[in-house]
């Protein structure tokens, strides 16, 4: 099986705007109690499941973003795996050793950076790698990232900027170190959470598998740019629900998607990781117990309505159980109480939540 680029990708987008606290207190909230302390949620949830070889608690977080949306993706295992860091709670939150990581099983590029790639960058000074961050696109001129620990507004490269934001940086700037290339292909039966790309009908590799869904007309309109006022694309108007797209990118509101041999975009919002025929069909298989006769006590006791979610979007499963079960790391119990086999949650999508 393969691991989803773009879910983790997804998961990186949507944390944009949180701001690192004064205190350790209020960690959830994006904006709430902001300061300079470096106390964020990435690090406790990390350090709930001894990801790192300590808890990294008010330590520079860029490289502790980056681990967090990784876990968040396809969970602890497979996130040290695709990573390249020791697999036995002995992995380092530091740049350099980040880097190192990398080029020991050599998977550290320096030119030609794909979606996907963690970037390392130099100091100001060029003595060592001191920053870090995820690549979401690449054209001919720019690789565009989101990084933690980065500044509101892109200002060359930043330093301990406190935020998790975008940025952009000419392919050729000097502050760039290299590329590590988590191996995103590589089927290993240690993954903990299986990727929705396992059903999958797209052709070309480089594309992310995903389906139309959530439309009120059955159609989703599909654009020639990323905007709501743009024209369709010729030829190919629309994409009906059920149908599969490969997306190229996305910025979190849009995705550049091929169809049927044609390019353009579609909203993020219109689409899902999930196969939903796939669904369907196992809905079918499923069975249901015949009823049984049972004596009935003189005070029964009354059962209780099982507790519902229905998602709203940006929301992650790793939330949801800190949510509802009191810790990220226990959203297995949500995903076995739900049979599902995919981490992958989106709008609309209800969710039962298990008992505590």
């Amino acid at each position: 099986m393969a691991y989803n680029v773009q879910h983790v990708i997804d998961i990186a987008i949507n944390e944009i705007g949180y701001l690192e606290k004064e205190t350790y207190d209020q960690l959830d909230d994006k904006t709430a109690n902001a300061g300079d302390a470096n106390y964020t949620m990435y690090q406790r949830d990390l350090a709930e499941i001894n990801y790192f070889n300590s808890s990294k608690k008010g330590v520079a977080w860029c490289a502790v973003f980056l681990a967090w949306c990784f876990v968040q993706a396809f969970g602890k295992t497979a996130a040290l795996k695709l990573l390249c860091q020791p697999r036995s709670s002995n992995a380092g939150a530091g740049c350099t050793s980040a880097a190192n990581y990398f080029k020991k099983k050599n998977q550290f590029v320096t030119e030609n950076p794909e979606i996907g790639d963690v970037i390392f960058f130099y100091s100001s000074d060029g003595t060592e790698i001191s920053h870090i961050g995820l690549v979401y696109k690449v054209d001919k001129k720019y690789v565009y990232t989101v990084e933690g620990n980065t500044t509101k507004k892109g200002i060359g490269v930043p330093s301990n900027g406190g935020a998790v934001n975008k940025q952009k940086y000419k392919l050729t700037a000097d502050r760039i170190a290299g590329y590590g290339r988590p191996d995103y292909g590589v089927a290993d039966d240690t993954q903990d959470v299986e990727s929705a790309a396992e059903e999958t009908t797209v052709v070309d590799e480089n594309l992310t598998p995903a389906w139309v869904q959530g439309t009120k007309s059955g159609a989703v309109n599909f654009r020639k740019t990323p905007s709501k006022k743009a024209n369709r694309v010729s030829g190919m108007k629309e994409i009906k629900e059920g149908e599969q797209v490969g997306i190229k990118t996305t910025d979190g509101t849009w995705a550049a998607v091929e169809y049927k041999g044609y390019k353009g975009y579609v909203m993020m919002e219109f689409l899902t990781y999930d196969n939903p025929a796939t669904e369907e069909e196992e809905a079918k298989q499923e069975t249901v117990e015949p009823e049984t006769e049972v004596e009935v006590d003189d005070a029964p006791e009354v059962e209780t309505e099982q507790l519902t979610h229905t998602v709203v979007k940006g929301e992650t499963l790793w939330g949801l159980s800190r949510k509802y079960l009191g810790a990220g790391y226990k959203y297995k119990q949500i995903m076995k109480e739900n049979n599902m086999k995919s981490s992958i949650i989106y709008p609309g999508m209800v969710l039962k939540i298990p008992e505590v």
